[in-house]
């Protein structure tokens, strides 16, 4: 058969489960990721026997890597909950599967989460996230594919370089950036009174679905008010997978200075 049955039961009561009291997340999006799915496995299953009592198929796709979120497997962030959802659906589906878990991307500070005014203004209070650089996620998912499911099937990467907090992060940005970086400690709600004053735009702000923004601002929440304590952790997995040491934000730093200064938003 092409789908375990105690497998498809699973994921059938994880799709309940996510459904109940979560109308905010957009059912129709659930209904999509299933059809999704369904489409994979009509154009992918071959029919291996004439003899339709047979009944032997074969999975032109066998393997699959999912690039997640750094949940707990229980998120209320609509997004994170999309993700651990979808994670549901593979593990339901009989393909082999291995599940890649970024935290924060370094880069990150190009795009969605700049210097303003060549100032870390830290929207979180206290609190750490875990700093990942992109060319470490990259080279985690390139092993994973090459060396494939005999090795990799039924894994969770988790990645996660370095833990820190806006003051943190801002010393590490000066000794990268070779330039003095100030942190501004501020809440979401900040954050929210900032965009409301409309002296700024967040870069990209045009081309980000309504949603997501949303549900950026519920993890920033989170995060603040410590629902999101559990993924303030580094982990050893570029290290472990790659041999070598992941790229730290002051390496990072380096090494994209000009960009990064380039990305900092004046407000007004």
């Amino acid at each position: 058969m092409l789908f375990d049955q105690d497998r498809q039961d699973r994921a059938a009561q994880a799709h309940d489960a996510h459904q109940v009291g979560r109308e905010s997340t957009r059912p129709v999006l659930i209904v999509d990721a299933q059809k999704a799915l369904a489409r994979l496995k009509d154009a992918c299953v071959v029919d291996q026997d004439s003899n339709a009592s047979v009944g032997r198929e074969r999975l032109c796709v066998s393997f699959m890597v999912h690039l997640g979120v750094f949940g707990n497997g229980k998120s209320t962030d609509p997004h994170f909950a999309w993700h651990e959802m979808i994670e549901r659906y593979i593990e339901g589906s009989g393909i082999a599967w291995c599940h890649v878990h970024p935290h924060f991307f370094m880069e990150n500070l190009l795009t969605r989460y700049p210097l303003l005014n060549e100032r870390m203004v830290w929207f979180m209070g206290e609190k750490r996230v875990g700093w990942i650089a992109n060319d470490d996620l990259a080279g985690v998912v390139a092993k994973v594919l090459a060396e494939g499911p005999a090795r990799h099937a039924s894994q969770n990467y988790w990645l996660s370089t370095e833990a820190m907090n806006g003051v943190e992060t801002a010393r590490a940005l000066t000794q990268g950036l070779s330039r003095d970086i100030a942190c501004d400690v501020k809440t979401p709600d900040d954050l929210i009174a900032l965009l409301a004053s409309h002296s700024f735009e967040p870069p990209a702000a045009s081309a980000t679905e309504a949603t997501y923004a949303a549900s950026t601002l519920e993890w920033m929440h989170q995060t603040y008010d410590g629902r999101m304590d559990y993924s303030a952790v580094a982990t050893t997995t570029v290290a472990d997978l790659l041999g070598r040491p992941p790229l730290g934000l002051r390496a990072w730093a380096e090494l994209h200075r000009d960009a990064v200064l380039a990305a900092s938003v004046a407000t007004v």
